[in-house]
C-alpha cells in the first residue's frame, strides 16, 4: 500500500512542480534549445523525487 501511495505522490509532485517551474523556466531560457529542456526535465524529476522521499520519511517517523 505504501508503494502505491509513494508512486501516486511522485506523479502528483511531478505535475505540481512542472506547472510551477515551467512558466519561470520559459522566461529564463529559450525553448528552441534542447539543453534547457533536458535540464528542466532533470530539475522537475529531481524535485518530485526528493519531495516524495522526504514526505514518506516524515510519515514513517510520525507512525513510529
Amino acid at each position: 500500500m505504501v508503494n502505491i501511495l509513494f508512486i501516486v505522490n511522485l506523479i502528483a509532485n511531478f505535475f505540481l512542480f512542472s506547472a510551477l517551474v515551467k512558466p519561470l523556466f520559459n522566461m529564463l531560457f529559450s525553448v528552441s534549445n534542447l539543453l534547457p529542456q533536458i535540464f528542466w526535465i532533470i530539475l522537475v524529476v529531481g524535485l518530485s523525487l526528493a519531495t516524495s522521499i522526504y514526505t514518506f520519511r516524515y510519515l514513517r517517523k510520525i507512525e513510529s
